[in-house]
């Protein structure tokens, strides 16, 4: 009866003796990959969350700024209620006394005839018959511009 009998080295690693250095150097390069990834995410993250935060301060900033435009432009109404305008017989009125201004919600535009910024002025007749209205009107504009 033979018995065989064979002797192995028992290391945590298998193989050969070079294989520790391989092992300790790829874990080294595995260690290096992994935080370089990290990394990379940590900075990607970042660039967003600036960038979000960059995007929240200017539209903050733009509606400061549309907030004191508004105000300016409820200033500038309040001040024309007291613009004094001609009456046809001579004297002058506050144009308050013989307008109502209000601020109404709407489509914003903007308006140019040859690139010249236009003002409209829109007006609501409390008449159904428009054609006599803009007839009165018409006079009305044609004698004023005569007393001049």
């Amino acid at each position: 009866m033979v018995r065989e009998f064979t002797l192995m080295e028992m290391f945590p690693w298998f193989g050969k003796l070079s294989a520790a250095a391989d092992v300790e150097k790829y874990g080294y390069e595995s260690s290096a990959d992994r935080l370089a990834s990290v990394t990379l995410d940590i900075v990607t993250n970042l660039k967003e969350v600036y960038g979000q935060t960059y995007s929240v301060e200017k539209s903050l900033q733009y509606l400061e700024y549309k907030r004191r435009l508004l105000q300016s432009v409820v200033r500038v109404a309040e001040q024309l209620e007291g613009v004094l305008v001609p009456t046809p017989i001579g004297p002058q009125v506050p144009l308050g006394e013989v307008a109502q201004m209000t601020f109404r919600r709407g489509p914003m535009f903007n308006r140019t005839e040859g690139a010249v910024p236009t003002i409209h002025v829109f007006v609501e007749p409390n008449t159904s018959d428009i054609g006599g209205y803009v007839a009165k009107a018409k006079k009305y504009l044609a004698d004023g511009e005569a007393e001049k």
